[in-house]
């Protein structure tokens, strides 16, 4: 059997989604969540940073013609040896506005290549065309999908809650006084909407490539690179760029923007997504996690069916991808309801201000609470209920040490603390983890 995802299968880090204090951040399927995202400013991995090693470059595989003759709107060129500055339709817009003409208007890869009025079209499409087959010749990959296919694979309705929200909540409530506040002050609109009243697509890929694009660094510098790569899709991107929100709190219109389909990923040039202030590990993981799309491997509808175990070992083998983000992934898109995500610094905050608040509970911020109906208190009635004591071996005192001076290894709290600390949160820990982000900055 796998190892179910918990605090010590979270220790595993690999050399590799959005975040917070360390500080990265990518936005993913945050807002998702009860008016808090991790964000620059919460929740961030210790180190699940850069990208783990894998034994075969599968993510350099091109898209052969047979998925290109299909309505995928842009052809870039899958260089061999040739230099990025040898390749006129990956740098020159007539030509990349030409190919997209002639894709969209239904001309066939083959086409392109026997167009006699466009030789540099036919020799990036030729170069595309011998890169795909080298690619599967050398690897050994599944044969890339028809988009059509490839597009079903990634983009999903949100799979209907998987619990009952009103008896979890009230399990929580039971296990501490301390959460009847935060529930009734939280925005639980987003995360309860299912596809069809919601965000009618759920596109896991999206979610995966922007966790990758906005590792161990500032939400700010992930927004600016997540434009510059959809730039490199839609030259226009930068030119109408929405404003960026005040915080990372805020809604950020960049998040509805088209985003490339893994077809449209892997024919890019390799080295061109540096450009966009990418790094070479960060590209492979992109280009490794669109061929798992691509060829099937990876798949949103098995996905979402799956067992916490099966969707995580899914997930972990994808290179770039560790514990966080796939805990990011099941908690927040997929809404797992038992996911503990020990690597974020915004839950390991949250609790220390949780569990050093008195029986009233802590409070969340005005700007992060639900809107109250007329007539509706701030705070509910006061519980007579006592909080209920700390595990064996932890003190107030210890908490309040950890909130001045982290522990080991710069984390808050160690993953078998947070074990403890939440055993009686089991088996909803995902729901209540969303609460320790909106008090994550409070004081105490």
């Amino acid at each position: 059997m796998p190892r179910v995802p918990s605090a010590s299968s979270s220790a595993r880090h690999s050399a590799a989604l959005p975040a917070p204090p360390s500080r990265r951040s990518s936005r993913l399927v945050s807002s998702l969540g009860p008016g808090s995202k991790p964000s620059a400013s919460r929740g961030a991995v210790k180190s699940e940073g850069g990208v783990k090693a894998e034994p075969a470059d599968a993510a350099a595989a091109a898209p052969t013609a047979a998925q290109l003759n299909v309505a995928e709107p842009f052809v870039k060129a899958e260089p061999s040896e040739t230099p990025l500055d040898a390749l006129p339709l990956a740098h020159d817009p007539a030509r990349a506005s030409a190919a997209h003409a002639a894709l969209a208007s239904g001309s066939s890869l083959a086409a392109l290549l026997d167009d006699p009025s466009s030789p540099a079209l036919r020799q990036a499409a030729s170069r595309l065309k011998a890169a795909s087959q080298r690619a599967e010749a050398l690897h050994g990959l599944p044969p890339l999908l028809p988009a059509e296919e490839v597009r079903l694979r990634t983009h999903i309705l949100r799979p209907a809650l998987p619990y009952d929200f009103g008896a979890a909540r009230a399990h929580l409530e039971e296990a501490d006084p301390r959460f009847r506040i935060l529930f009734h002050q939280a925005d639980f609109r987003k995360y309860l909407a299912n596809g069809n009243e919601g965000p009618e697509n759920l596109n896991l890929f999206k979610s995966l490539a922007t966790s990758i694009l906005g590792q161990q660094i500032s939400w700010k510098a992930a927004r600016a690179i997540c434009l510059k790569f959809l730039a490199l899709f839609d030259a226009s991107t930068l030119d109408a760029a929405p404003a960026a929100p005040a915080s990372a709190d805020e809604e950020d219109p960049v998040a509805a923007l088209p985003f490339p389909t893994p077809l449209q990923v892997l024919a890019l040039p390799e080295g061109a997504v540096r450009s966009a202030g990418v790094s070479s590990a960060k590209e492979k993981a992109l280009r490794d996690i669109a061929h798992r799309f691509a060829d099937g491997r990876l798949d949103a509808r098995r996905l979402s069916t799956a067992t916490t175990e099966a969707a995580w070992e899914e997930m972990i083998s994808a290179r770039g991808v560790g514990p966080w983000t796939v805990q990011m992934i099941l908690m927040l898109a997929l809404r797992m309801p038992d996911i503990l995500p020990v690597g974020d610094v915004g839950v390991q905050n949250g609790m220390l201000k949780f569990f050093l608040a008195p029986a009233t509970g802590p409070v969340i911020p005005a700007h992060r609470r639900r809107p109250l109906g007329a007539g509706e208190a701030e705070t509910p009635p006061a519980s007579a209920r006592g909080t209920p004591a700390l595990p064996s071996g932890m003190r107030p005192e210890m908490l309040r040490a950890r909130l001045a001076k982290k522990g080991k290894k710069g984390a808050a709290l160690e993953p078998d603390e947070m074990e403890r600390l939440t055993e009686s949160w089991r088996p909803f820990r995902s729901l209540a983890c969303l609460l320790m982000w909106p008090i994550a900055d409070v004081l105490v």
